[in-house]
């Protein structure tokens, strides 16, 4: 099921923009971290962005690759998990190509996991979550402040 709100925070959506304007011809992939609260899952970081394009374009062997990374994410970060993925290419629309369901269905399949798409030609950031029949379907997502900009107890550093 589709979690009730999806955050980014701001300087994770600001390198993942980074690193598709890098390569804007290059369909690349990452794994997303996050933390999941009640109905809110908060995206935090990501690992293992890598170009694709050459590597089986989501290819069951670059994917099966990210079964152990995600197992040792999760072990290297206890307070993270594995949240879903975002795939970044030219043309990421208003909906999921047939093999980002795949990757989805296959690998990213929990209720609370989601899927990104990022276009590096307009920047446009899309979240899609799993609704209670199943279905993909587009979710809102709202950016958050920086930890780099905040201490623990949310004051602000000099």
């Amino acid at each position: 099921m589709i979690p009730l709100t999806v955050s980014i925070r701001s300087d994770v959506a600001r390198e993942l923009a980074y690193a598709a304007a890098a390569r804007p011809d290059e369909t690349q992939a990452a794994i997303v971290l996050g933390t999941v609260h009640g109905g809110c899952l908060e995206l935090t970081a990501y690992a293992d962005l890598c170009g694709i394009e050459s590597a089986l374009a989501f290819g069951r062997g670059l994917l099966d690759a990210w079964v152990p990374l995600c197992r040792r994410v999760s072990r290297m970060r206890p307070a993270m998990s594995v949240v879903g993925w975002v795939s970044i290419r030219r043309g990421a629309g208003d909906a999921l190509e047939p093999e980002e369901h795949i990757v989805h269905r296959t690998y990213f399949n929990l209720a609370h996991q989601v899927t990104l798409t990022l276009d590096p030609s307009t920047g446009a950031l899309r979240c899609f979550g799993a609704s209670r029949t199943g279905d993909l379907v587009a979710v809102p997502i709202a950016a958050t402040p920086d930890f780099e900009t905040h201490t623990p107890n949310n004051e602000a550093r000099p």
